[in-house]
């Protein structure tokens, strides 16, 4: 850990696959939308679901 960095502070900073979901749900065009598409997922609930996981309002 680095030195001066609290466990919570790391943490908050930490990358989480949630994070990835909500920005490939955001794009507009490319192998990500069309996989979603193929699968019949919404990609505004699934961007929704991704951001409540990790607490961003949005």
């Amino acid at each position: 850990m680095p030195v001066g960095v609290s466990t919570t502070e790391l943490k908050a900073s930490l990358l989480r696959s949630a994070h990835v979901v909500a920005a490939a749900c955001s794009l507009e065009r490319g192998t990500a939308v069309r996989a979603l598409r193929a699968l019949g997922v919404d990609r505004a609930q699934l961007k929704a679901a991704a951001y409540a996981e990790v607490g961003i309002p949005g």
